[in-house]
């Protein structure tokens, strides 16, 4: 199981000051399926930000898009590969010891992997829709927002553009 030194040579950075963002599977599939959603709308500035995105998120989104369309996913991969975006792929697995404390909070496997690796990687933010990371996940690790409460607060200036980011 990756340690933080490990995390800290993957990403750059020892990833504990916030600024990190974390979208749920569902972010990129309603973005790019209902471009009037406000999953769009956060999908056309997120390449500004630090973007975290677990292999299983990858995974997840591939599929779903693929049964719709054979183009999507390739959008999907454009974002992920934009040299402008700053959005890193994560292979790694959250220390079991997080994942068994999300699964205690009462989440689903997937659901509670993504939160064990948003507090281990230190997210500032979890983007999702999901019913059960808004209305059950209580964590002081960090914040789990929806779409439009994420494009209020990026407006706000309450998340940091990853260009001011500094290598610690």
């Amino acid at each position: 199981m990756p340690n933080s030194e490990a995390l800290e040579s993957a990403y750059g950075r020892r990833s504990t000051a916030g600024d990190i963002l974390i979208l749920d599977s569902n972010e990129y599939i309603f973005g790019f399926t209902d471009p009037q959603s406000d999953s769009a709308a956060l999908l056309k500035v997120i390449k500004d930000y630090f973007v975290i995105v677990p292999a299983i998120v990858v995974q997840e989104v591939t599929s779903n898009l693929a049964a719709m369309s054979s183009t999507l996913p390739k959008i999907f991969y454009g974002l992920l590969n934009d040299p402008s975006a700053h959005m890193v792929r994560s292979y790694d697995e959250p220390p079991e010891e997080l994942w068994l404390k999300y699964l205690d909070l009462g989440l689903s496997e997937e659901d509670a992997f993504i939160g064990g690796l948003a507090e281990w990687v230190g997210a500032k933010f979890l983007v999702s829709e999901n019913r059960d990371f808004l209305r059950e996940l209580k964590t002081e690790a960090f914040e789990v927002v929806d779409a439009p409460t994420l494009l209020q607060k990026l407006a706000e200036g309450e998340v940091v553009p990853a260009e001011r980011i500094t290598k610690v």
